[in-house]
């Protein structure tokens, strides 16, 4: 999806207008015979953690990144998801460093695991992988712009591709 300025204008004209107004988008009444609509499946929030602990941290100040022509939030888990199942590891900051893939998982449900366009998991991943549409069982997918050059696996193997440019220093 590609988003242009005049929607961006669009979208924050329209929040302004709602603020002024005191108007606030109402909850959908839910179904009265208890149907769940297609879609609209409630997932867990997981709190934050710190690496290695069982205790929610405090969100700390969120870290902006550069990575090749995309700008991105340090990332998000939404939770597992039919096509991404798959366990994710943090680094020592509480971040996301790595996913690793189980049978089933996908492009299109790790993007919306971790609320990320295409192009970011492609340049985080375009170094040590060849194919960043194709996953197997047990590969190392990099969530971490610092580790581009040391996390990551493709079917066992690392490929040695080109460092996207800006890119974070590497660790």
């Amino acid at each position: 999806m590609t988003v242009t300025p005049l929607g961006i204008i669009r979208v924050a004209v329209l929040g302004c207008l709602l603020g002024l107004t005191g108007c606030v988008a109402a909850p959908p009444s839910p179904s009265p015979t208890g149907a769940v609509t297609p879609g609209a499946e409630a997932l867990p929030t997981p709190e934050p953690m710190a690496s290695g602990s069982t205790e929610p941290r405090e969100p700390g100040p969120t870290r902006q990144y550069q990575l090749g022509d995309s700008y991105f939030d340090a990332l998000v888990d939404g939770g597992p998801r039919d096509g991404a199942r798959g366990s994710v590891t943090r680094n020592a900051d509480g971040e996301l460093a790595a996913y690793t893939v189980v049978s089933g998982d996908g492009f299109e449900p790790m993007l919306a695991r971790f609320g990320i366009e295409a192009q970011v998991l492609i340049n985080l991943n375009a170094v040590r992988r060849e194919s960043p549409f194709y996953f197997y069982a047990g590969d190392i997918v990099n969530l971490d712009p610092h580790t581009i050059t040391s996390v990551g696996t493709e079917n066992g193997r690392v490929a040695k591709g080109e460092l996207p440019d800006p890119a974070p220093a590497q660790r």
